[in-house]
């Protein structure tokens, strides 16, 4: 449906939504626009930021206050298995992170405070670098397991191209922002 009336003839524009990125893309509707979307968007769960913490910092964040901080009531709207989940998303192109990041890297903070740990103002940084490095070594370990050509049907092609250029271009991304 549309809010417009057509004549035949009339050029007609489909718009795929305003905030989608080259995964979202791909996998709903089969194409990436790679250099052409504006939504170069990486995004992370809270187990993700949960375990950047912790590599950055183990004594705050140990395996048993990160399992503990799963289970805490407030901390749920995080950790909710539902397609509205709440994610941490970082603007790839401009290398920054989105207000819903930055929240939750400002949260690892409060959290470390009321665990009983002094202000820790590096930790936010540390722990986008931390993310930034683990999503890196998850896109080379995608690329190295990349799928053998010759035992994929060819109608697949295509689409595992497009999967092969958009692991390039998150990676080509991130490592710029850690350059």
């Amino acid at each position: 449906t549309s809010s417009k009336s057509y004549t035949a003839g009339d050029q007609i524009y489909l718009s795929y939504g305003d905030d989608k990125d080259d995964w979202k893309l791909l996998l709903t509707y089969g194409f990436s626009s790679f250099d052409n979307n504006p939504n170069a968007l990486v995004f992370w769960t809270w187990e993700d930021l949960l375990e950047a913490a912790g590599q950055v910092r183990p004594s705050m964040f140990s395996e048993r206050v990160i399992q503990s901080l799963f289970k805490h009531p407030q901390l749920e709207v995080y950790t909710a298995l539902s397609e509205q989940r709440a994610t941490f998303s970082y603007d790839a192109k401009t290398q920054t992170p989105r207000d819903s990041l930055h929240t939750g890297l400002t949260l690892l903070t409060s959290l470390a405070t009321q665990l009983g740990f002094p202000q820790d103002d590096a930790l936010p940084q540390e722990a986008m670098k931390q993310l930034i490095h683990n999503r890196l070594a998850e896109l080379q370990e995608c690329r190295r397991q990349d799928v053998n050509k010759n035992n994929v049907p060819s109608k697949w092609q295509p689409f595992l191209d497009a999967v092969r250029l958009t692991l390039e271009k998150e990676e080509d991304y991130l490592s710029a922002a850690v350059a």
